[in-house]
């Protein structure tokens, strides 16, 4: 090695404890978490806790607690968007085949797995991208304001599986690539 790397690698390295002063010792005390970092640690460890207890129980042979679906209040809101579940099913089944072919180009007796992935992610996507047009339609005509957040939900793998789930068509995309197939 040169002269001058051996000079800036020794200006980044840590000193050695022998050559610090007594003043610039490093505390040997551990480093306390504070504020939102130790309420963190709190609930993740209140949480595992939990999670042990809730094991213990299961391998004691304990078992939860069955609640009565009667004592649950419904939500005020609609769980998925209202559409009629045999148009809804073929067009989704027409959309994945339309996808298959013109998009893919293949046919449903030589397509591959993947094949049938693809097309099925790209018909949900165009389910998706529908309401997203029709949502900004209606915010445009409403003239409101928009809040934009970006949350680490949006950046898990399974992403089809999660659309399909939140747009309420996964048992339709499940039927209509067995059917297709």
């Amino acid at each position: 090695m040169s002269k001058r790397t051996d000079t800036i690698r020794n200006l980044f390295a840590q000193p050695s404890a022998a050559l610090l002063s007594a003043d610039n010792k490093e505390p040997d005390a551990r480093r306390v978490a504070a504020g939102a970092v130790r309420t963190m640690k709190e609930t993740f460890s209140s949480i595992e806790r939990e999670n042990e207890t809730l094991r213990a129980q299961f391998a004691d042979g304990e078992h939860l607690i069955e609640i009565d679906p009667s004592f649950i209040d419904p939500s005020p809101f609609a769980d998925r968007f209202d559409h009629d579940d045999d148009v809804s099913f073929e067009a989704l089944k027409q959309s994945i085949l339309h996808h298959l072919k013109h998009t893919l180009a293949r046919d449903s007796g030589t397509a591959t797995t993947r094949d049938w992935w693809i097309s099925t992610a790209m018909a949900v996507r165009d389910c998706i991208l529908e309401r997203l047009i029709a949502t900004q339609g209606v915010h445009n005509e409403g003239n409101v304001r928009r809040v934009y957040y970006l949350s680490l939900e949006y950046l898990m793998g399974r992403l089809l599986e999660n659309n399909l789930h939140n747009t309420g068509l996964y048992q339709d995309a499940m039927a209509a690539v067995r059917e297709a197939a």
